[in-house]
């Protein structure tokens, strides 16, 4: 919750997007490229939010789209940018106190 990825949880991103863990040199490799384009993506900490976003960027760049809509999916989007119903269901019934909010991906 301090807006960074650690190398940890970027690994941990990785194999719950992909099912594949990333070796500590990959993991610097990503760092490093992060940091040449986006100096502000990389912290003493690990990834930033602008590094989180750069990663993305870089392989929508390359042309590697099934990537980013892999990540996507796998968080719960569908091909129209919206949480699928079956991601977060809404309660059927709520007290007369209780509001619901929907959050889309613009």
């Amino acid at each position: 919750m301090d807006g960074t990825l650690t190398d940890q949880e970027v690994n941990e991103f990785q194999i719950s997007s992909f099912g594949a863990s990333l070796q500590r040199s990959d993991v610097t490799q990503i760092k490093t490229l992060v940091e040449q384009n986006v100096p502000e993506g990389v912290n003493s900490l690990g990834i930033t939010f602008p590094g989180f976003i750069e990663i993305h960027n870089m392989f929508l760049k390359k042309g590697r789209t099934e990537t980013f809509w892999a990540v996507l999916r796998k968080f719960g989007y569908g091909n129209d940018l919206k949480l699928r119903d079956d991601f977060l269901p809404v309660p059927s019934k709520q007290a007369s106190d209780q509001v619901i909010l929907t959050f889309w991906l613009l």
